[in-house]
Formats: structure tokens, sequence, C-alpha cells
């Protein structure tokens, strides 16, 4: 009963927290712009993923190959990103060996240090490939994409549409020992998307703040280039100034002295 509870706490928090009328955890904030700048263009954005119980933990993709393909059909794809081909080098007998050809393919190409791994299921008539994450992040349908190629008239090779998979938080019970434990592993998944998304914003609010300390520099030199123009400088008119006033005061020097000569001449023509 605990954990029902805690699941719906976390979606309703999820639901609930907002800034400036904006909700910030469950998903609608995904093209949030700021300008940083005084041109057009000048933006960032910011995303924030949905973070409800419902969205977070042991998130995965799986896309159906639902036919064989033959020699020179291709199957292309892309995870978050990542792209590998496989083609057909001969007549497969069924779908199932193609899924697990893409999946070998889509494994070697992504490498044991990848971030994403790929498994797959078959059946006589079908083969199922999942994606899936070995950092703890949630693949997305829209982080998979999978296309087919055709040659000739083979048209055999169908991929189906690619559809989300795995455990999340809401879907965790402790009703028996297994399940615990299989909630245990989900919630350390779910744990490390919120330390991931902490870092993301943490990341985002220090950029910020260089945009924020490069406009202040740059309103400053502004400042700075303007009062250059158009302001006095004190310094150089203070010793203009005082240039003009020591030649003011010589002149007037001269003149006491060239009148003072004037009367000399006049006393010694008496």
């Amino acid at each position: 009963a605990e954990l029902t509870d805690l699941q719906a706490e976390i979606t309703r928090i999820a639901t609930t927290a907002t800034f400036n009328n904006q909700n910030l955890l469950e998903g609608t904030m995904t093209s949030s712009v700021y300008q940083i700048g005084h041109k057009t263009g000048e933006t960032v954005g910011l995303a924030i993923a949905d973070f409800s119980a419902d969205s977070i933990g042991m998130g995965a993709s799986q896309f159906d190959i639902t036919a064989a393909g033959h020699t020179g059909d291709s199957i292309t794809v892309s995870v978050a990103g990542t792209e590998v081909s496989y083609s057909v080098d001969g007549t497969l007998t069924g779908a199932a060996l193609t899924a697990a050809a893409v999946a070998t393919s889509l494994a070697t190409a992504l490498g044991n240090d990848s971030t994403f791994k790929a498994l797959y299921t078959a059946s006589a008539d079908a083969g199922t490939v999942t994606i899936t994450s070995k950092d703890n992040t949630v693949i997305r349908p829209t982080d998979v994409k999978a296309a087919v190629t055709q040659v000739g008239d083979s048209g055999t090779l169908v991929a189906g549409s690619v559809t989300e998979t795995g455990t999340f938080l809401n879907a965790t019970t402790v009703t028996t020992r297994a399940n615990a434990q299989a909630a245990v592993k989900v919630i350390d998944y779910a744990l490390d998307l919120v330390s991931k998304e902490r870092a993301n914003l943490g990341a985002f609010q220090n950029r910020l703040e260089h945009a924020v300390s490069n406009m202040m520099n740059m309103s400053a030199n502004t400042a700075d280039a303007r009062s250059v123009i158009a302001d006095a400088d004190y310094a150089q008119e203070s010793s203009v100034l005082a240039k003009n006033q020591i030649l003011q005061q010589a002149g007037t020097a001269m003149l006491a002295q060239a009148n003072a000569q004037a009367q000399t001449v006049l006393s010694l023509l008496k």
C-alpha cells in the first residue's frame, strides 16, 4: 500500500511542480527558449524529461520484423543517432533470422561499451528486436527508427513500427520476493535518470550564468565606449584649463610690464 501511494505521489509532484505557471516535470517542458543576446536568434533551449512514475525506470523500445528478406534487401536501424544497416546476402527462410541478424549487427556496431544494447526474440514467422539502455537512459520510440530498402520485386522484408516497452516505477510491485528484487532495479534506474537530469539542469544554469556575465561585460564595455565618445575627458580638460590659465596670467603680466615701460618714458620726458 505504501509503494502504491509513493508511486502516486511521484506522479502528483511531477504534475504539480510549476514555475511561473510552467509545468516542469510532467513532460510538457520540451521547447523552452531563452533569449541570451541582443540579436534575433541568440537563444538557447531547455527541455526537461517527464518524471512521472509511468515515465522513469527501465525504458526500452522494440520493433518487429514480420517477413523474410531476399538478396539485396536491407534494413537500417538508428538508435539515438547511432545507425547500422543489415543487408540480406541470401534468401532467408524466416523473419526470425533477419531479426537475429539485425540485433547482432546492431550490438556489434554499438560495441560492448555502448550506451545501448540490442536483444531479439524470434518465432517461426516473425522476429522482435528490443533496444534497451546500459546507462539507465530511457529509450523512447522516437529514439529508434527502422527503415527497409527493398530491391527488385522481393518485397518481403517488413519492419513494424517502433513501440515502447520496459518497466517503469508505476508498474513495480512488492507482492513477491522476485517482484521486490525487480522493483529495486527499476528504482535504481529511476534514481540514475533523476541524477542525470539534475546534472543537465545544473549545467544549463551554469551556462546561463556565463551568458549573464558575458552580457554584463558587454554592457560595461559599451558604456565605456559611449563615454569616450560623448563625455568629457576630465583629465585632459583639466590640463587644458590649467594651460589656458597660465597663458592668460602670463599675458596679463606682459601687458602690465608694457604699460609700466610707457610710464617710464613719460617720466623722462617731464
